[in-house]
């Protein structure tokens, strides 16, 4: 818990003059940091005759029901970040404190795969964690700071895309983390190729790898699969029995992997796929469904172990 004690010495005070009449406040901000998901008070001490009335106020709107000494923020994330101001007054008169501004740790924020900046109007937005969570971990996606019903996996998909304000919560332990807020915008992109694909051979000592490059300005969502099992289907005498894939950024920084597709993402997986074509997965075949910002990125299929065989690398660009 994060306490504003400075904040509260300053409008302290700065308020004596409260006693018999008013004196404006000289402009003074003062700038705290907190991490996503902390509780954060806020406390204004001040001195005048009784009664002492007080309203907070953020980013220049009155906050309704708060009229304490002290104004508690729980599980704080990036719509709470901003300035805050108190006005505290009884008969006599009344002052105005200085504004705080609150700002949310950047480090604190759980990383997302995609960041899009335009989708495609009428679409498929996808969005999902990035990092790893323990076997207990809950999820919940929120939109315009309100949960979705039945977001509850680490993989959202919107379908059509809806223009709002997105974000993820994690709770583990007993501890709320926030990511930051994603808020694409829409409209209309011509369209090119739907899908590109290669086969190859995957072994320990190579991965099959491919490129992907989204034009400037529009988000792209994708499927991406890596086939194994599934060719043998198609007559391939030797498949690759357990595929993995990886998607790296221009950096060849690791933004997502994948092993398997179970659980929630396989029913949007599955809707992905039939909504461009491509023919169903075997259980051992790998998949992943994202929204990427434009830039470059890099997919690797690679091999579990020491196995190797044929594997199919597939890109959809999903409408």
């Amino acid at each position: 818990m994060w306490v504003a004690s400075q904040f509260a010495r300053k409008f302290g005070s700065a308020l004596g003059a409260m006693v018999l009449t008013f004196t404006p406040l000289a402009a003074q901000e003062t700038a705290v940091t907190a991490r996503a998901g902390a509780t954060v008070t806020l406390t204004a001490t001040a001195d005048g005759a009784a009664p002492l009335q007080y309203q907070w106020s953020f980013a220049g709107q009155t906050l309704s029901g708060a009229t304490n000494a002290s104004l508690v923020l729980e599980r704080v994330n990036a719509r709470q970040a901003g300035r805050y101001g108190v006005r505290v007054f009884n008969p006599l008169g009344g002052a105005e404190a200085p504004p705080i501004s609150l700002a949310i740790d950047a480090a604190s924020l759980l990383p997302l795969a995609a960041l899009p900046a335009r989708v495609v109007s009428g679409g498929t937005l996808a969005l999902s964690a990035s990092s790893p969570a323990p076997a207990d971990a809950r999820w919940q996606w929120l939109r315009d700071g309100q949960p979705i019903a039945g977001a509850t996996n680490s993989v959202l998909v919107v379908r059509p895309a809806a223009v709002a304000a997105y974000q993820l919560r994690l709770t583990t332990a007993g501890r709320d983390e926030f990511s930051a807020e994603v808020t694409p915008r829409s409209g209309s992109a011509p369209r090119g190729l739907v899908n590109l694909s290669t086969r190859g051979l995957v072994s320990p000592e190579a991965a099959l790898i491919g490129g992907v490059v989204i034009p400037p300005e529009w988000a792209r969502t994708l499927l991406i699969r890596a086939v194994g099992p599934g060719l043998a289907a198609f007559g391939v005498a030797s498949p690759l029995a357990q595929p993995t894939l990886r998607l790296r950024d221009a950096a060849g920084r690791l933004l997502a992997s994948e092993a398997g597709w179970t659980g929630g993402a396989r029913s949007a997986l599955a809707d992905a796929a039939a909504a461009v074509g491509a023919f169903p997965l075997a259980a051992a075949d790998v998949a992943m469904l994202l929204t990427l910002p434009p830039g470059a990125f890099t997919v690797e299929v690679a091999a579990v172990g020491t196995a190797r065989g044929e594997a199919l690398l597939e890109v959809y660009d999903v409408p």
